[in-house]
């Protein structure tokens, strides 16, 4: 009896087992599907954020664009050779009123530069910034052709600089590539502007090129350089019939200029001659040898050394009504120059009379006039003599 019932325990049980088994082959194929559509849920924020992970690091890995980035390796060297020749010119007039700035070339280690005539048209004074950042005064025109708008000064240097000689030999053909070099003190990025030369073409005045780049008006007067560095011509203001750009008085035409002028030429302003009341003659801090019946300044020094920063400092004019005296006036004076931060003149101090109220006056009117580079307040002694 036992043993039938555990005969049919285990046939029962059985039985359950497989009625389990048959019943779990439909819930799998049921619950297929429901598995089915998780990778597709899974997947589709997956392809749709792609495109916003991946696109910003493909911006990112690309380097911003250079403005002007240089076109020919052997420009960017020939600019950077040609840079400590190049200068700001800053011109003023009699007043002492700043009329413009542009650029110029030293064109012989003593000081002598070349730049267009337009940038020192009108003007009675001008300093040349050179590229360490000093200012020197420029005596005045040694050669100025209007009609070409070029023109030779000369700059005061106390040691020798580096300077370009125009090579009129140098080929400047169509095409030519052709660097404008600037000076780094204008903090213009790049300091050289690349182009070709597009044309070249000649005027009753002479021959001039075509430039394809076009020039700011400060950098107006600077050198044009071949890629083999070659000194080929000057920027001028001037848009000759026909040019589409800026133009350049070629090497030639700049080297004609240059064997003209008289060694034995006096320097000076061509508007502070042309005053008419004789007004203030080629400014300076040293001793130049003027006409009979001047002032000079036999030396400027500065009452805190190393402040010494004038950028314009004209002599005084001999006064008309000491000319008209009897007896020719003359005397020695000291006075005190006050210079605000400004670069304007504060005050004038009388330190030692010259004992003549008229030529005290004149030496105060000019001194009145000068200017500085802005920075600190400072102060200079100023002699002044006057002679018959």
């Amino acid at each position: 009896m036992n043993r039938l019932r555990v005969l049919f325990f285990f046939g029962v049980l059985a039985i359950v087992i497989l009625i389990a088994r048959h019943n779990s082959k439909p819930n799998s194929r049921a619950e297929s599907p429901t598995f089915a559509p998780p990778p597709v849920v899974v997947a589709s924020p997956v392809a749709t954020s792609t495109p916003a992970v991946v696109a910003p690091r493909v911006v990112n890995q690309t380097p911003a664009p250079q403005p002007n980035p240089p076109q020919s390796a052997a420009l960017q060297k020939v600019a950077e050779n040609a840079g400590a020749s190049v200068i700001l010119v800053s011109a003023f007039d009699e007043a002492g009123k700043f009329l413009r700035t542009g650029t110029g070339c030293f064109i012989s280690e003593d000081g002598r530069f070349i730049t267009s005539s337009s940038v020192v048209q009108g003007a009675a004074h001008a300093v040349a910034k050179t590229t360490d950042g000093k200012i020197y005064n420029v005596s005045g025109v040694l050669a100025d052709a209007p009609a070409l708008d070029v023109a030779v000064l000369k700059a005061d240097l106390k040691t020798k600089a580096p300077f370009l000689l125009p090579n009129k030999s140098a080929a400047a053909d169509n095409g030519t590539l052709i660097a404008v070099v600037a000076s780094p003190l204008t903090r213009r990025k790049p300091t050289h502007f690349e182009g070709t030369i597009t044309a070249r073409r000649s005027d009753p005045t002479g021959e001039w090129l075509e430039l394809s780049t076009p020039v700011p008006n400060e950098n107006i007067g600077a050198p044009v350089l071949s890629e083999k560095g070659d000194f080929i011509g000057v920027v001028t203001s001037q848009r000759a019939q026909g040019a589409v750009a800026n133009i350049a008085r070629n090497a030639g035409t700049l080297d004609a200029l240059v064997a003209q002028i008289d060694p034995h030429v006096t320097i000076g302003w061509q508007a502070a001659q042309n005053s008419p009341n004789n007004g203030p003659s080629p400014p300076g801090e040293g001793p130049t040898k003027l006409p009979p019946r001047f002032a000079k300044i036999p030396l400027v020094r500065a009452d805190q050394p190393g402040n010494s920063r004038l950028i314009f400092s004209p002599k005084p004019a001999y006064p008309n009504a000491a000319r008209r005296s009897t007896t020719p006036l003359q005397g020695n004076g000291r006075f005190r120059v006050k210079f605000a931060p400004t670069g304007e003149v504060k005050q004038v101090e009388v330190l030692e009379s010259t004992h003549n109220p008229t030529l005290d006056g004149a030496a105060t009117e000019t001194l009145r006039r000068w200017k500085a580079a802005p920075g600190q307040e400072w102060s200079a002694t100023v002699p002044i003599s006057f002679q018959p």
